[in-house]
């Protein structure tokens, strides 16, 4: 997955992190036992990926000592073009991946286990796939009893809160809750894993319905990223869900006032104090007034941080924070003549657009505050590749 805010070395260590989940469920399958792992769709984020990211899939998951059920989703759907189709995946799949491409079931009969997964066949399936996939089997009549059920499904559950990684909201297309829970409360299905929402959910009081969420952070705005779930099944068909951490990116948005050098100083001190540097992104979503010299500090701090952040950006439009010249930003420079002259012309047109609009957002306002800069800049003989003109 590529995450347009990360910089080259950034996203390359994203994108092998994501190789690294994959190889962990591994690790962890063995560890705790389990008999298989499923993975409730969009395992890819486009419908047909490069080949770099088919054949590292392929290598990763073949590590994997049980067997892998994967069902397409809305980013990846099964259907001509995709990449469950595409000659590279066909000739290399591993003999442990199962792909779910129809509502068939697998058995596992060892186990007295039945998986059944309602596969996207289009980015917006109409049916909605669960709803349907439950309703058919409900007319199938009678059920072994003695077969624990698994329901693999995606989408988004009515009533459930909206989660950044969700998929694009869809009244039509969204799973009713009540047959989810009528179908684990009437023992057909023992346990419904579900795929889309990206923070780790469980779904109504039955302990039967969760969202098992990305294994590694993708957005801002997602709640529970980075987890994995450990489901035992008792001989009685009971159910235990175990969290597990997997993923280690973590993706934060921080609204922030900033009015003086204090307020620099207090956001500094807050990135000073984030673990796991390299692996997070940071948001910043600023409001206030400043000056050009509290500005220049801002800078400085933001820059330092880009060093050590795998990201650190400013929130496009919810970005309120305006920088206003001020009579100490006039004094420091003790200009005379002609630069005192433009200064003064510069700083009354950045103060007639206080009360119409921010600087952010007029271009000649823009082009006014980055002269204001570079004059600053060249006064005090500073760097000036700060400035961007």
């Amino acid at each position: 997955m590529t995450r347009w805010f990360l910089p080259v070395d950034a996203q390359a260590r994203y994108c092998d992190d994501q190789f690294q989940c994959i190889e962990e469920l591994g690790r962890l399958a063995d560890e705790t036992g389990s008999q298989f792992i499923i993975v409730a769709g969009d395992i890819f984020d486009t419908l047909l990926p490069g080949s770099k990211i088919i054949n590292r899939f392929i290598d990763s998951v073949g590590k994997i000592s049980v067997p892998v059920y994967l069902l397409p989703g809305n980013h990846d759907p099964y259907r001509p073009g995709s990449v469950w189709l595409h000659q590279l995946l066909g000739n290399r799949l591993p003999k442990n991946v199962i792909v779910i491409s129809d509502e068939c079931p697998r058995e596992l009969a060892k186990l007295g286990v039945e998986i059944i997964g309602a596969p996207f066949y289009a980015k917006k399936p109409a049916p909605e796939p669960v709803g349907t996939l439950i309703s058919n089997l409900d007319h199938q009549g009678e059920f072994d009893k003695g077969v624990f059920r698994i329901i693999v499904g995606h989408g988004q559950v009515e009533s459930v809160s909206y989660d950044s990684g969700d998929s694009e909201d869809n009244s039509e297309s969204r799973i009713e809750k009540s047959i989810l829970e009528k179908a684990v409360e009437s023992g057909r299905i023992g346990y419904i894993a579900l795929g889309d929402r990206h923070s780790v959910t469980s779904v109504g009081p039955s302990g039967r319905i969760f969202y098992s969420g990305a294994i590694q952070a993708t957005d801002f705005g997602e709640i529970r990223p980075n987890y994995v779930l450990i489901v035992e099944v008792s001989d009685n068909h009971g159910v235990e869900v175990t969290e597990r951490t997997v993923g280690k990116w973590n993706f934060l948005e921080k609204e922030v006032e900033i009015n003086s050098q204090e307020d620099v100083d207090h956001l500094s001190s807050w990135l000073d104090n984030q673990d796991n540097k390299s692996r997070c992104v940071v948001k910043l979503v600023p409001q206030g007034s400043i000056s050009l010299a509290v500005n220049f500090a801002l800078e400085d701090v933001i820059n330092n941080a880009r060093d050590t952040f795998a990201g650190v950006i400013f929130s496009k439009g919810r970005n309120e924070l305006r920088v206003l010249p001020n009579d100490s930003d006039q004094q420091s420079l003790e200009l005379t003549g002609y630069a005192h002259s433009a200064y003064q012309e510069l700083l009354e047109f950045a103060s007639s657009q206080e009360e119409d609009t921010s600087l952010d957002e007029s271009k000649e306002s823009n082009t006014v505050l980055d002269a204001l800069k570079l004059l600053h800049s060249i006064v005090n003989h500073e760097e000036l590749d700060r400035v961007v003109i």
